[in-house]
Formats: C-alpha cells, sequence, structure tokens
C-alpha cells in the first residue's frame, strides 16, 4: 500500500508542476473541476428541496394528528374516562414531540438549502472568473510577446503564433512530458 501511495502522490506532483507550467491547460482543467463541482451542489440543493417538501408534509400531518387527539381528551375526560384521557394525552405529548423534532429538522434543512446556494453562488463567480482567465490566457497565447509594428521582420507573425515560439512551446511539452515518464 506504501508504494502505492509514494507512487501516487508522486504522479500527482509531477501533475501540478506540469499544469503550473501550462497556465492554459490548468484553466481548462479548473473549470471542469468547476462544473463537477457545480453538478454535484445542484443535486445537493434538489435532494434537500425534496427532503423539506416531505419534512412539511410530515408536519402538516403530524399538526392534523394532534387536532384529532386534542379533543378526544376533553371528550374522555367529561366522560369520565380517565384513563383513555391520560392515553391520549400520551399520544398528544408523543405526536407534540414528533412535530418538535421535525421542525428542528425541517429549519436545519433550510439552512443547508441557504448555505447550498451560497456555495453555488460562489462556484458560478469562479466559473466567470476562470472564464475570463482563459480568455485573458488565450488572447495573450495568440499575441506574440515582442511584436514591434514599426518592425517589418514580425509584421507576418501579427495575426498568428510567431512559428519560432510555437516550435518552443512544443519542445518544452515534450520535454515536461519526457521528464514525467523518465521519473
Amino acid at each position: 500500500m506504501g508504494i502505492f501511495e509514494d507512487f501516487s502522490n508522486f504522479l500527482e506532483s509531477r501533475l501540478e508542476e506540469f499544469l503550473n507550467s501550462n497556465p492554459k491547460l490548468k484553466l481548462e482543467v479548473l473549470s471542469e473541476e468547476l462544473i463537477a463541482q457545480e453538478k454535484e451542489t445542484i443535486k445537493l440543493i434538489l435532494k434537500l428541496k425534496a427532503e423539506l417538501q416531505k419534512l412539511e408534509q410530515e408536519i402538516t400531518q403530524l399538526g392534523k394528528d394532534i387536532q384529532k387527539w386534542h379533543p378526544r381528551i376533553e371528550k374522555a375526560r367529561q366522560s369520565g374516562r380517565y384513563d383513555l384521557a391520560q392515553q391520549a394525552e400520551m399520544r398528544e405529548i408523543s405526536l407534540l414531540q414528533q412535530g418538535k423534532i421535525a421542525w428542528e429538522k425541517m429549519e436545519d434543512t433550510k439552512k443547508k438549502i441557504a448555505q447550498s446556494r451560497e456555495i453555488l453562488a460562489s462556484i458560478e463567480d469562479k466559473q466567470k472568473e476562470i472564464q475570463l482567465k482563459m480568455k485573458q490566457a488565450q488572447s495573450t497565447y495568440n499575441t506574440p510577446k515582442y511584436y514591434n509594428s514599426s518592425s517589418s521582420q514580425y509584421s507576418t507573425y501579427n495575426d498568428t503564433l510567431d512559428p519560432l515560439e510555437e516550435k518552443f512551446q512544443q519542445w518544452e511539452v515534450d520535454q515536461e512530458l519526457k521528464d514525467m515518464k523518465g521519473k
């Protein structure tokens, strides 16, 4: 187990180094992770809403049951059936306790929904930020760094990436891959 864990940690660190040296790829990975988080958060919100609805129905039913048993207590007392009145009181107390527990669960679920919505909003903000960075990286990638408009030597690289820059980037990526395979 230790060897596998060490190897896994090594691969993760090499992957992280590779992604750090390729910011555009790293942004794409982050974007995919955010999409996955967004889907999971939406699933959680839907699950919590279903749970909330179930709890609300349970509370409503418990309220109806309490309303049924309360008059029975009085009716049994008036008829002199104190044994039935006592049992009905115990049932009413039990229903009230169940209602209290269901109410607390409902309030907790509402809080979880609100927190999940905040997380979803945060994820959406991060997605917008990543998309903006990806656009910036794309425009930086497409614009040669040392382009001088007065120099005719570089004027052909205006609309496309400098061929030499492209060759070096490909070579650097190949080197990183070789280094990762070799270690």
